[in-house]
């Protein structure tokens, strides 16, 4: 190193200049000189490899929750419209026997069915009222929501 320094020092450079030179000072330390530009082309490719890779998963993450989401959002709008229809039997609609259907826009359909339930250990001479059972289901695309529950109406 010694010499190193006494051969620069004989170029007339001051030990200043020699220790801000980064090349002097590599070779002074007795490390081998080596270029200092950056990543190499295989590592930038690597990177963005890891980087597309990483995006793409992300991507489909996001993706798929917002599928599941909307998918909710449907069920969602299918159970209170198959509790509203359900609400207006016996109130504006008649409990009688029988299946209807409809639409309530492009994208639902809905049927009601109403039959009479029986009960073993009931008498229904002695009431004024029949048991029924109604079932609301709404249905949309391949898919459904069931309803069903029981109803007083008026004795046959």
């Amino acid at each position: 190193m010694l010499k190193s320094l006494q051969k620069y020092l004989s170029r007339g450079l001051t030990k200043v200049e020699i220790m801000e030179n980064p090349a002097t000072r590599r070779q002074l330390s007795g490390r081998p000189l080596r270029a200092e530009s950056g990543f190499s082309l295989l590592e930038v490719l690597v990177a963005f490899s890891i980087l597309a890779l990483s995006l793409g998963t992300l991507m489909q993450i996001f993706s798929k929750g917002l599928e599941l989401a909307s998918m909710g959002d449907r069920y969602s709008r299918a159970l209170v419209l198959a509790e509203s229809t359900l609400a207006t039997i016996g109130y504006t609609q008649p409990i009688e026997t029988g299946e209807s259907s409809g639409a309530f826009d492009n994208v639902y359909d809905w049927s009601i069915k109403i039959q009479p339930h029986n009960l073993e250990d009931l008498d229904p001479s002695s009431l004024d009222l029949s048991l029924y059972q109604v079932q609301v289901m709404v249905a949309w695309e391949n898919r459904r929501v069931f309803l069903e529950t029981l109803r007083f109406g008026p004795g046959t």
